[in-house]
């Protein structure tokens, strides 16, 4: 998720951002490999794996959300026996269209994209109705609905990481955000975002592991 704003305030930004941001020496050990081999078994089909990650990008993120240490959030759908990751993410290096993703673990929590993460679970639900949220993801995947980078919620064809999810599992039945929009004002405009926080303050879901 990106979040746009003032010019200068990137510039700015970017300077310090390169000052003090953490260098990965090897950036081919994945530090996150260990969860991947102990408990990829034990995702479940809509479990919701939020990452704390590096770029710029995620950086504005935690400075505009400011109430959790997560910058990105993507939802777990097991295919042909194994669990992908379906997440929303701005266009990256390398790549030419900005479709919504669905990425192995190994990737989404490599080093060069996650200096730490957590995963959670919706709280007393049934298995169907997780189902029914990770199959709506799945079908934006199949679909190819695009990253909204104009952070527009009445858009469901083009949608950023953390709408996905709210729509995933509202069309489950369930409304992990309720009010807890993040107001963010422009000169000429303002926006109402879901932020990482308007999800993971919801009290339907629960921790089950963190690194």
């Amino acid at each position: 998720m990106k979040v746009l704003l003032y010019s200068g305030i990137l510039i700015s930004f970017s300077f310090f951002f390169s000052i003090l941001s953490p260098r990965i020496d090897h950036p081919h050990e994945n530090q996150n490999y260990l969860f991947i081999l102990k408990h990829q078994s034990e995702l479940q089909n809509g479990d919701l794996i939020f990452r704390k990650g590096r770029s710029l990008e995620s950086q504005i993120v935690l400075l505009t959300d400011g109430e959790t240490e997560y910058s990105h959030v993507g939802l777990i759908y097991n295919h042909k026996g194994k669990p992908f990751v379906i997440h929303a993410v701005p266009i990256e290096s390398g790549e030419k269209d900005e479709f919504i993703k669905m990425q192995s673990l190994e990737d989404f929590l490599s080093n060069e994209n996650a200096a730490k993460f957590a995963v959670y679970r919706v709280n007393e639900s049934s298995h169907k109705t997780c189902l029914k949220a990770s199959t709506f993801a799945y079908n934006c995947f199949q679909k190819k609905y695009s990253f909204d980078d104009q952070y527009d919620l009445k858009t469901d064809t083009k949608l950023y990481c953390t709408e996905l999810i709210w729509k995933a599992y509202k069309n489950a039945g369930i409304d992990l955000v309720e009010d807890r929009l993040c107001n963010l004002n422009f000169i000429v405009t303002s926006k109402k975002l879901i932020v990482p926080s308007s999800i993971i303050k919801s009290k339907l879901l629960k921790k089950i592991y963190s690194n």
